[in-house]
This record gives structure tokens, C-alpha cells and sequence, in this order.
């Protein structure tokens, strides 16, 4: 075999260099597809032929599913060859985890004096939901900043920083909108949106910042934790119940003054006097000019 044949075929990008917009959507679709949707029909049934039981079944389809999201970064790595680097390498990883922490900590320690506050339960997980926040954590990070913010950045630079932090945030807060067909409360949703838009634009920060999807991955597990020790409107899986309601403490408290926090926070990141170093960083990441094929 010679060193020819031994090379990596280049893919052609023609449609994903015109239609910016619709090719992010279609990563995300495509993403959550391979990450979450097949892996949840197909281990589930693996599973039951081994004979675990249904708890159990669930539980290893949704570990299956953070499993899957890598494989979805590594295919969008190929797609992208060989001028892609990748969505896991980064800069100064440790110090964007600690921040992750520190977010964390002031989450965890508002979630509990808000179930005081309430008379709400305040308790540990079940397994299902650490593995509901492990599948979240990877696969809507991988596909809403992995795939689709890296694409986005590709086609529009580092120059337009914030359309593109607006856009994937804007697709992520609306991708939890199907919490209604679950029977969610309306207004409950609403303030969900609200949430996961300002968390969405902090961890499209901290990607951009470190050029890893580490920290926002972590930040994403570990906010779901959190939101999951909430034991009374919480099901162990995450989900809303339909009963749920909020006080005026939990709608100013619980989101409002999170989502300015994250919105300040991540405004700061990706302050103009930084710009120049993410640009470095991205530039780096996206060896060559997308051009035209």
C-alpha cells in the first residue's frame, strides 16, 4: 500500500459552506440522532435480551448515549479533515473547569436555600438521574456547541463571535420546549427556556475560551445534578411534573437572577479586549480557510 492510498479521503463541503444556518440545525438534528435517539432504541433492547430489568435497561441506554456523543465528535472531526483539530483539545482547561466548579457551587448552594425556603424535598439523585445528566451533559453539549457552535465559528470566524453565541443558545433554550409534550406546565417551560438560554450562552463561552467542550460538558452534568435533587417537581429522570408550579421566590430567585448571572458571566468571556485570543485559539482549531469547493 503506498502513502497514497494510505491518506485520509478529503470530503467536499459544498451545501455546509453555502447554508450556514440550516447546516447548524442539521448537525444538531443529526447529532442528537446518533447520540441520543438510536442508542435509546437499540441498547434498551440489547439489554432486555440479557435479561437486566427496565430500570436498568434505561439506565444503560442513557450511559450508551454520552458514549455515542464522542463518536458523533469524532465523525464531525472526519467530516471536517483534515482541517478540524478537534472539540476536545483546549487551552488552560483546568482553570475554565474551576470556574465550572465555583458556578456549580453558587447553584447548588441557591438550590438548597430555595428548598427551604419552599418546603421543597432537597436530596441525593437516584442513578437514573445522574445517568439523565451524564447523557444530557454529552450529547447537547457535543451537539449544540460541539458540532453546530464549531461550525458556525468555521463559516463566520471569531469576527462575528456573538451571532453565533446567540444562535446556539437561542436553538438550545428552544430544544428543551419539548418538555409541553411531556405534560410540563406551560409557564414551568417557559421559565425552563429562560434558564437554559442564559446557561446555554455561558457554556458556549467557556467552549470558546478554552476551546474544549470539558468545561461546558461538566458545567452541563453537574447543573443537572443539581436541578435533580429537587426530589418534589422532579421526577428521578429530571422531568417536570405536571402539577408543578413556582412561586414568585423561585421565578425571581431561581430563574431570573441565574440567567443574568450567566449572561453577565459569559458576556465577560467573551469580552472585545479577549477577542484576539480566541481568535488565536479558533484559528488554530480551524487550520485552513473554508474556501470555495
Amino acid at each position: 500500500m503506498n502513502e497514497n492510498t494510505k491518506q485520509r479521503k478529503v470530503l467536499q463541503h459544498k451545501f455546509f459552506n453555502r447554508f450556514s444556518v440550516i447546516g447548524a440545525i442539521l448537525f444538531i438534528l443529526l447529532s442528537m440522532l446518533i447520540a441520543e435517539g438510536l442508542p435509546l432504541l437499540i441498547m434498551p433492547v440489547i439489554l432486555g435480551l440479557a435479561g437486566m430489568e427496565q430500570d436498568m435497561m434505561t439506565i444503560g441506554g442513557m450511559f450508551a448515549c454520552a458514549v455515542a456523543a464522542f463518536l458523533v465528535l469524532a465523525l464531525f472531526w472526519r467530516f471536517f479533515y483534515p482541517e478540524y483539530e478537534g472539540g476536545l483539545k483546549g487551552k488552560d482547561i483546568p482553570k475554565w473547569i474551576g470556574v465550572v466548579l465555583l458556578v456549580a457551587a453558587y447553584t447548588l448552594i441557591a438550590a438548597y436555600i430555595s428548598s427551604k425556603v419552599n418546603g421543597t424535598s432537597f436530596g441525593m439523585p437516584k442513578l437514573s438521574g445522574f445517568a439523565m445528566a451524564l447523557m444530557a451533559g454529552c450529547c447537547e453539549e457535543v451537539a449544540f456547541r460541539g458540532t453546530a457552535a464549531s461550525y458556525l465559528i468555521r463559516q463566520w470566524k471569531t469576527e462575528k463571535l456573538f451571532p453565533v453565541m446567540m444562535l446556539t443558545s437561542v436553538l438550545f433554550s428552544l430544544a428543551h420546549a419539548s418538555g409541553i409534550l411531556g405534560g410540563a406546565p406551560v409557564f414551568v417551560t417557559i421559565c425552563q427556556l429562560i434558564f437554559t438560554f442564559g446557561n446555554g450562552m455561558l457554556m458556549f463561552a467557556l467552549f470558546v475560551r478554552s476551546g474544549s467542550l470539558w468545561p461546558s460538558i461538566i458545567s452541563h452534568v453537574l447543573n443537572d445534578i443539581i436541578a435533580a435533587t429537587n426530589t418534589t417537581s422532579l421526577s428521578e429522570t429530571g422531568a417536570y411534573a405536571s402539577d408543578m408550579t413556582l412561586s414568585t421566590y423561585e421565578v425571581i430567585v431561581d430563574t431570573l437572577l441565574p440567567t443574568a448571572i450567566f449572561i453577565v458571566l459569559a458576556l465577560i468571556l467573551v469580552r472585545p479586549s479577549v477577542r484576539e485570543e480566541i481568535a488565536g485559539i479558533w484559528n488554530n482549531k480551524w487550520k485552513t480557510d473554508k474556501g470555495e469547493e
